[in-house]
């Protein structure tokens, strides 16, 4: 019985290994992307060193010393690199099919760029707020106002809860098709929080 028992207690060792694994896995995969992206699989090949790894791409992520990721695109079949990223404050936020998602900032408002790896080109780029969502070929996400006096003239009154601390702004719900490269403002303003 005790060799049976050291079994027993060796399996329960490796399931809680494997499921601790899996959590730091799924916690770095979700940092990396917004929903509606592509699904991949994440690998530490070196110290702050990630493969992210989709059917059609490899992508290489190191963290840079001051700031933001040294970012590699490789087209898996052919083994090419097909961007190669590593200015100032710019992070990797996804692949969907052929599109690269970036993302460029350090506060809450901050700069969202797309880059087609077909046409190997930037389609796109916007000042955004989070939340980001892919539906359909279409990004949503919230457009943020800059904060002057006109726009804080023209919209509707932010509620005095917000007023009184001075920190809030206006964004706007806008949606990116990304198969026509079009923007397209739906008039869904609201007024919110900002740090």
């Amino acid at each position: 019985m005790p060799a049976a028992n050291n079994i027993m207690k060796t399996l329960i060792c490796i399931l809680i290994t494997l499921s601790t694994l899996t959590c730091v896995s799924q916690q770095v995969s979700q940092y990396h992307t917004f929903p509606g992206t592509d699904n991949f699989i994440t690998r530490e090949i070196g110290f702050n060193v990630k493969r992210l790894e989709y059917p059609d791409y490899n992508v290489i992520i190191k963290a840079n010393k001051s700031g933001g990721e040294k970012i590699t695109i490789i087209y898996y079949k052919e083994q090419d690199t097909l961007i190669s990223i590593q200015a100032g404050p710019i992070y990797f936020y996804g692949i969907y099919k052929n599109y690269l998602f970036l993302d460029e900032g350090t506060g809450i408002i901050r700069n969202l760029m797309i880059f087609d790896l077909t046409d190997h080109c930037f389609i796109y780029s916007s000042q955004y707020k989070n939340p980001l969502s892919l539906k359909s070929d279409s990004l949503f996400y919230a457009y943020p106002f800059p904060q002057t006096r006109e726009i804080f003239d023209t919209f509707p009154k932010c509620p005095d809860s917000l007023k009184k601390f001075n920190q809030y702004g206006y964004s706007e719900e806008r949606i990116f098709i990304l198969k026509s490269r079009k923007s397209i403002t739906t008039g869904k303003i609201k007024c919110e929080y900002r740090e």
